[in-house]
């Protein structure tokens, strides 16, 4: 009964613990960071702290000038600055993601090894179990002949030597006899010693086996504890990205403000022009920083997949198999244009604006467009978008002014795909997609007038036309 209670209220305990673990053990959590990740922790934490700062600060000034005429220009360079700490709050925000990711990935290694350690541990346990089934049975069809041999000596008595000899024809007939009883008597030592090497044995299995259950245990143990962690850790990084959707919310909630202050403007007026100019400056900013984004995330995929082919062949090359046309086309993606698909797979589909020079929607100016929009006769709002092509997610993020909610999908072979101005983002950073699978929904965030699909190819991150590679 005492050892029935003890399992229940151990049983209750660590529900209790991983019930709690989000809230109560993130602290004790948290003090098993390495020293690079507290360090990254704490810069977070200092960043953020930066940013409310500055958010709170540029809130306040833009209630006192929000009515004030006199300083539209003031007000709308403030506006923006908002919207620009907003987006670094976004991809500070980003940033903690994927340190948290890589975290939660380190978490599941380690509980995919303590699996690996737990299913050795059971073979061994099995083994020995089966080992101390073999040797109870040897064991008992001995002791079974000793005690036939027992009770044949308990009913005919041990025969003397003079008996052997004086019941004997002759001697030769006495040496035979003798030398059965001998041998007789010898295999009864042997029993005996067949017996006690048996037992101890079976004693010795005993031993290790409970040596086996204790391991076993503390591996189950730090299982439990390792599950209650990763649970803990996809709950801070759940709590994160909250965080970056409010953020982007009031970045939409900005930018719209900003659009309707700008409708409202003289376009020949010194406000307007300034607020132009800037656009322009953050529009040619922005390209720069996704060229840079994608160039990096492409180049550390590369090295990712050329680590994993050294690997394939290194393992391959130890075994004597072949990893040629195992590891063919392991990068991923497609080396020509039959290889893609539009991203909206619909029957109404039609293009607003094509890759090129165009005048840009929202200042008037002459601007190269590096992609194609599409739309939908039906409406396009939340309509899926689809990878044009296989691939992994090397970008998954907001970027106020620009693309608002993006995808950028590496293909191999120096081939990617960007989808822009969603409403919402369906992957994440580090995920493998097949051609066709929903990626994002549809929308209008960023530096967009209206809802629609914004599709990129890029060779060796050089934009070029869609068109020539697919059609809708």
């Amino acid at each position: 009964m005492r050892t029935v209670k003890k399992k229940k209220l151990t049983a209750l305990i660590l529900a209790l613990a991983v019930f709690l673990t989000g809230v109560w053990l993130l602290p004790a959590l948290a003090s098993n960071l390495t020293s690079d990740e507290q360090t990254k922790v704490d810069d977070y934490k200092t960043q953020q702290a930066e940013i409310q700062t500055k958010i709170d600060e540029n809130q306040a000034k833009l209630d006192s000038l929000k009515n004030d005429i006199d300083h539209q220009k003031e007000y709308i360079s403030t506006l923006q600055d908002q919207i620009s700490t907003y987006q670094r709050q976004i991809d500070v925000h980003n940033e903690n993601i994927r340190d948290l990711e890589e975290q939660k990935s380190g978490i599941q290694k380690k509980i995919d090894a303590l699996d690996d350690d737990i299913r050795v541990i059971e073979t061994e346990i099995n083994h020995n179990e089966l080992e101390q089934i073999k040797l109870q049975q040897q064991v008992e069809d001995i002791y079974d002949e000793f005690k036939t041999r027992l009770s044949d000596m308990y009913k005919y008595g041990r025969t003397s030597t003079l008996e052997l000899l004086l019941n004997s024809r002759d001697f030769h007939s006495f040496l035979i006899t003798l030398e059965i009883s001998s041998n007789m008597a010898k295999h009864d030592e042997q029993m005996i010693d067949s017996l006690n090497q048996g037992i101890s044995e079976i004693e010795a299995l005993n031993v290790k086996k409970q040596e086996l259950v204790e391991q076993i245990n503390v591996k189950k143990a730090e299982h439990e504890a390792e599950i209650a962690s990763l649970s803990a850790k996809q709950t801070e990084i759940e709590a994160v990205r909250n965080e970056v959707k409010t953020s982007q919310d009031k970045v939409m909630v900005l930018e719209a403000e900003a659009r309707e202050y700008l409708a409202k403007l003289d376009s020949q007026s010194e406000e307007y022009i300034a607020i132009m100019n800037r656009y322009e400056d953050e529009i040619e900013a922005f390209d720069k920083k996704i060229d840079s984004i994608i160039a990096e995330a492409a180049a550390r995929h590369a090295a990712e997949v050329a680590a994993q082919q050294q690997r394939a062949a290194a393992a391959a090359a130890s075994t004597g198999s072949s990893a040629g046309e195992e590891n063919a086309g392991s990068s991923g993606g497609y080396t020509s244009s039959s290889g893609f698909i539009w991203p909206l797979q619909y029957g109404d589909v039609y293009i607003s604006s094509n890759y090129g020079y165009r005048t840009d929607p929202a200042t008037g100016s002459t601007r190269f467009h590096g992609g194609t929009d599409t739309c939908c006769w039906s409406g396009t709002a939340g309509k899926s978008v689809r990878a044009a092509a296989s691939g992994t997610v090397i970008v998954a993020t907001y970027m106020a002014g620009g693309y608002g909610n993006y995808v950028v999908l590496d293909h191999g072979n120096g081939y990617t795909t960007v989808y822009g101005h969603n409403t919402s983002l369906n992957v994440y950073v580090g995920q493998y997609v097949n051609q066709g699978d929903v990626i994002a929904y549809a929308g209008s965030t960023g530096y967009a007038t209206g809802a629609h699909c914004h599709f990129e190819i890029r060779v060796n991150n050089e934009r070029v036309n869609p068109l020539n590679y697919c059609s809708p």
